[in-house]
């Protein structure tokens, strides 16, 4: 369990269609059990089902493009453990995915 935050353990990766990778991503996911894992370029659109990209012991936070063409959008991982809750900043660029949690003992 997760004993303070300077204990974190984060992973970022442009993916660039995660859909076609999910297998690969999933297994390096669960092998690795980063604590965050954010993802730029997921390509994922409205079509996607949360239920497509979603990882065991993970919650999924996610902002698509906009528009239904392929390229960007954003999603990020966060372990259940940690509960985290979304947070949404009033600003012009939508692909962005922000998440807060509190520290416990």
């Amino acid at each position: 369990m997760l004993t303070s935050f300077s204990e974190l353990s984060c992973f970022y990766i442009n993916a660039r269609n995660l859909i076609n990778k999910m297998e690969q991503f999933e297994a390096w996911v669960q092998d690795s059990k980063p604590d965050i894992v954010g993802v730029t370029k997921s390509w994922s659109t409205s079509a996607v089902l949360d239920s497509e990209l979603a990882l065991d012991g993970y919650d999924l936070f996610r902002k698509d493009r906009p528009v239904e063409r392929a390229g960007s959008g954003v999603l990020l991982f966060v372990k259940n453990e940690l509960r985290a809750t979304q947070y949404e900043f009033p600003v012009d660029f939508p692909e962005q995915a922000w998440c807060y949690f509190f520290r416990w003992q």
